[in-house]
């Protein structure tokens, strides 16, 4: 259904595919959840005309993958295949474009998806949340043929060929709906006489320096601290009744995202035919692929949202494919490809994540040459139930660079009845990739009966100025 021929080796034996249901469109992680004869799923090696087109810092994504027009054939070796397809012992996928031929061809098409050809499932219609948009559109064309000039450049359409390809793929992807249990106004402001837990009874907040629990459950405002109610009025306010009087104490925000993920893929081949015993081609190709995306993955496991991170990802590779034939019986094939991943994402509004929004929580080391400087970390935990999740990942803003350059030379000999081979690949590979260490720091509120300062409600802590850690 994704015009994505990795979702074909599922009918290979000895194959097993685990992401067989998600494979919507071509994407720059084609071969995860592929596993070969029992290996690891990043223990083989995906390559496009014979040259390596992984990220290999992981070998958990690809540089680039090629549209199904533009591809002629696909190998998969799955196990005792020869030397030069080595590199991984996992197994050899290998994609090998087409090339123009003496003839103009082309294609064009046009695949359409929409949420409004799909039914609502159980939980949307539980909940009362509306059907979240569900659309792919995917576009292409392609065309091949000699490159020439009439009387001039390649008159009898034999010696010089090209073949273009280009894909466009509009993804609308829907990631449902997240919960968290915030705190209201009036916790923010000390009044805790309606904060429950999930049995809908009043979880009392104690007053750490008697023992006692607060007259009315209300926190006197002279008692709270700046800081801390600047950290809780960080966060949005609810905004989400439950229906299920089950949930009615354990959520009270509800956020839907549907976020845009357009991919663009290239493919570009040059043939040339510059003796009967020499041929030479050079293929390019791209792939550029821009994701929004609201909670976990890049972000961390926050159950709210304020902003998306945007993930600005393109990956490209060179190969340059030389054959020369030493007579009938001799034959040399060298080849040299480069490919570059390039990453970079950030909050999409990061102005929304800055540390002086929750009013400029203390460093233990201040830093005084962030990349930028966003917030802590905040943890709550025990009362009440599902309260605001907030790890952000401290590796944002990201940068991550992956060139690899590859050289191949095979050289074949027939003598007699037997067939030689011989030859070496060398490859040069860097990733650039950050840290990803808690510099920003981590406040823990949670309710702790060894915290002699614990005044039994997560937000009540942070409102009091008390931290676990």
């Amino acid at each position: 259904k994704g015009r994505d021929f990795f979702a074909l080796l599922q009918t290979i034996p000895g194959v097993v595919d685990t992401a067989a249901e998600s494979r919507e469109t071509t994407s720059n992680q084609p071969q995860r959840g592929i596993f070969i004869n029992g290996t690891r799923e990043n223990q083989k090696n995906v390559s496009v005309d014979g040259v390596t087109a992984m990220d290999t810092h992981s070998n958990g994504s690809a540089t680039f993958q090629p549209n199904m027009d533009s591809i002629a054939e696909v190998r998969v070796l799955t196990s005792n295949y020869q030397a030069e397809y080595g590199r991984n012992g996992g197994g050899s996928i290998t994609a090998i474009t087409k090339s123009g031929s003496t003839e103009f061809h082309g294609s064009a098409y046009d695949y359409y998806r929409h949420e409004s050809l799909n039914a609502k499932n159980f939980f949307i219609n539980r909940t009362g949340t509306r059907k979240q948009p569900y659309r792919y559109r995917i576009t292409g064309y392609s065309i091949g043929g000699p490159v020439y000039l009439p009387g001039n450049l390649n008159r009898n359409k034999d010696k010089l060929f090209f073949f273009w390809s280009q894909e466009y793929t509009g993804v609308k992807t829907d990631y449902g709906a997240i919960f968290a249990n915030m705190p209201t106004a009036a916790e923010r402001n000390g009044d805790f006489s309606r904060s429950f837990d999930v049995s809908g009874a009043l979880i009392r907040v104690i007053d750490p320096s008697t023992g006692q629990q607060f007259p009315n459950n209300q926190i006197p405002l002279t008692r709270i601290s700046k800081l801390g109610q600047s950290m809780l009025n960080f966060f949005p306010l609810p905004n989400y009744v439950d229906p299920d009087p089950r949930n009615l104490f354990t959520r009270n925000h509800r956020d839907v995202y549907s976020g845009a993920a357009p991919r663009r893929n290239d493919i570009l081949r040059l043939d040339w035919n510059a003796s009967p015993s020499l041929r030479l081609y050079y293929r390019w190709g791209l792939d550029v692929d821009d994701t929004f995306i609201p909670w976990g993955d890049r972000i961390g496991s926050a159950n709210f949202l304020i902003t998306p991170v945007f993930v600005d990802r393109s990956g490209k590779g060179h190969l340059v494919n030389l054959t020369k034939s030493f007579g009938p019986t001799l034959v040399n094939e060298f080849r040299f490809g480069a490919s570059f991943v390039v990453r970079d994402y950030d909050f999409e509004e990061p102005q929304k994540m800055l540390r002086s929004g929750m009013g400029n929580p203390p460093e233990w080391f201040d830093d005084k040459n962030p990349a930028i400087n966003y917030i802590p970390t905040l943890q709550f935990g025990g009362q009440p139930s599902n309260p605001i999740a907030a790890p952000f990942n401290s590796y944002l803003p990201n940068r991550y660079r992956n060139p690899v350059y590859a050289f191949t030379d095979n050289l074949s000999k027939v003598w007699g009845q037997h067939s030689f081979k011989a030859g070496f690949y060398l490859e040069r590979t860097l990733a650039e990739t950050p840290g990803s260490g808690s510099y920003r720091g981590t406040f823990n509120f949670s309710r702790d009966t060894n915290n002699p300062f614990d005044s039994g409600h997560s937000y009540s802590n942070a409102l009091l100025g008390r931290f676990v850690s």
